[in-house]
C-alpha cells in the first residue's frame, strides 16, 4: 500500500515517505471524525450532564465491542494475570480519568478550545515518561512543554469571553479539563507495556470495557438521563460510540501499522482545526483572536515536543 524508500539512507526518510491513497483516506477520516466529537459533546450537554454522556457513550461502545468479540474470536483477549491488572488500571485512566474531566470542561470551553486541551496528551506523556520510565527529555522538548502549557493556560483564561451560547464562564472549572490529557497520557504508557503482545484493537477495547465497569457506582445516575433523549441526541451518542471511538480507533490502528505511531501522531495536529471547522458549520462559532493565538501557541509547543521522534521507527 505504501511506497517505501530505502531505509539505508535514513536522511530524509520520512520526508520521502509517500502515503498511499488508502492511508490518506484513513488519516482524513480519523481527523474528521475525531474533530466532530467535540461538537457532538457540545450538543449533548444541552440535555445530559458530563457523567451521563460518558457512561451512555461507553455503554454503547462496550456492547458493540462485546458483540464483535462474539463473532471475531481472534480479537478475544488472552492476557496474563499481571496483564489484567494493568488493563484495569489503564481502563480507569482512559474512561473515568480521561473522559469525565474533558467532557465536564466543555461546559466552560468552546469545542475547538477543548480539542486543543486534549491535544496536550503528548506533552503530558513526555513528563510521565521522564518521571516513571526515566526516559530522556531534551532541553528543546522541555521548552516545548512549557510553551504548550502556557498556551493552554491562555486559552483557559480567555474562555470567559470566548464560547458558544451554551458555554458558561468559569476559568477555574475549565482548568479541570487539564486532568484529561494527563490521565490519557498515563493510559498510553500503561497500555504500551502490554499492547505489543496483543492486537491493538483488543487492547483498546478491553481497556475501555474495564474502564466502563469501573464507573458502576454512577450507572444509576447515567440511566436516569436516557429518558431525556430525543432522536437527534441518540444519533449523536451513536456517533460518539461508533464513529468517534470504535471505528476511528480501528482505522487509526491500520494507519499506524502502515506508517508507524510517531508519523501517524503528527497528523493529529489537524484535529483542532477540524473541530473549529465543524464548530463553525454546525454551531456558527468563530473564535476570538486571543483564542486563535493561544491555540497557535499550544500547537507550536506540542510540535516542539515531537521534534526528536526517531526515524528508526518501523
Amino acid at each position: 500500500m505504501l511506497s517505501r524508500p530505502d531505509r539505508s539512507n535514513s536522511i530524509g526518510y520520512y520526508t520521502s515517505y509517500v502515503l498511499s491513497p488508502w492511508v490518506q483516506i484513513g488519516v482524513l477520516l480519523v481527523v474528521t471524525m475525531w474533530g466532530l466529537i467535540f461538537v457532538a459533546v457540545h450538543e449533548l450537554l444541552i440535555v445530559l450532564d458530563s457523567i451521563q454522556i460518558v457512561l451512555i457513550r461507553y455503554w454503547i461502545f462496550s456492547f458493540i465491542f462485546l458483540l464483535l468479540l462474539l463473532f471475531q474470536p481472534n480479537l478475544r483477549p488472552n492476557f496474563t494475570r499481571k496483564d489484567w491488572g494493568l488493563y484495569i488500571l489503564a481502563g480507569i485512566l482512559a474512561v473515568p480519568g480521561a473522559q469525565f474531566p474533558i467532557v465536564y470542561g466543555q461546559r466552560f470551553l468552546a469545542p475547538p478550545l477543548v480539542s486543543l486541551i486534549a491535544g496536550l496528551t503528548p506533552v503530558m506523556a513526555i513528563f510521565l515518561a521522564r518521571i516513571f520510565l526515566a526516559e530522556k527529555l531534551s532541553r528543546f522538548q522541555f521548552m516545548g512543554c512549557l510553551v504548550a502549557l502556557a498556551g493552554s493556560l491562555s486559552i483557559i483564561l480567555v474562555s470567559s469571553t470566548d464560547g458558544t451560547a451554551t458555554t458558561n464562564s468559569n476559568p477555574a472549572m475549565a482548568a479541570l479539563a487539564l486532568i484529561s490529557p494527563l490521565s490519557w497520557a498515563g493510559y498510553m504508557i500503561f497500555i504500551r507495556r502490554v499492547s505489543t503482545r496483543h492486537r491493538a484493537l483488543t487492547s483498546t477495547g478491553t481497556a475501555m470495557i474495564l474502564g466502563t465497569l469501573s464507573t458502576a457506582p454512577f450507572w444509576k445516575h447515567g440511566a436516569s438521563g436516557v429518558a431525556n433523549l430525543e432522536l437527534s441526541h441518540l444519533l449523536w451518542l451513536l456517533y460518539l460510540a461508533i464513529g468517534g471511538t470504535l471505528l476511528t480507533y480501528w482505522i487509526y490502528f491500520q494507519v499506524i501499522a502502515e506508517i508507524g505511531a510517531n508519523r501517524a501522531a503528527t497528523y493529529m495536529f489537524v484535529v483542532p482545526l477540524v473541530a473549529l471547522f465543524w464548530s463553525w458549520v454546525i454551531l456558527g462559532y468563530v473564535p476570538s483572536m486571543p483564542a486563535i493565538l493561544g491555540g497557535a501557541v499550544v500547537l507550536t509547543g506540542v510540535a516542539m515536543t515531537q521534534k526528536t521522534s526517531s526515524v528508526q521507527e518501523s
